[in-house]
């Protein structure tokens, strides 16, 4: 009987010790989402020939945790200058 008591608590003991293990690191690699892009950021990027065909305005931090969604604007530049 008294056998039967420490193997239990054994693998009571080993079940509670994984499961806040695996809390601890799921808790860890979830603190950690690096930014790809700074918020407020304009990116110009190249077309054909070399010539700027596009903008991009970021106006949100962009990080690697999913779920996130960040405001992107995208713009010609040339209708832009038209337009100013």
């Amino acid at each position: 009987m008294f056998h039967l008591t420490k193997i239990r608590f054994g693998l009571i003991a080993a079940l509670i010790f994984s499961s806040l293990l695996s809390l601890y690191l799921y808790s860890k690699a979830n603190a950690l989402h690096p930014v790809i892009f700074p918020a407020k950021s304009t990116f110009y990027t190249p077309g054909q020939h070399d010539n700027c065909k596009w903008v991009i305005h970021i106006s949100d931090k962009i990080t690697t945790e999913s779920g996130d969604i960040p405001l992107l604007k995208l713009a010609f530049l040339k209708l832009l200058k038209m337009v100013i």
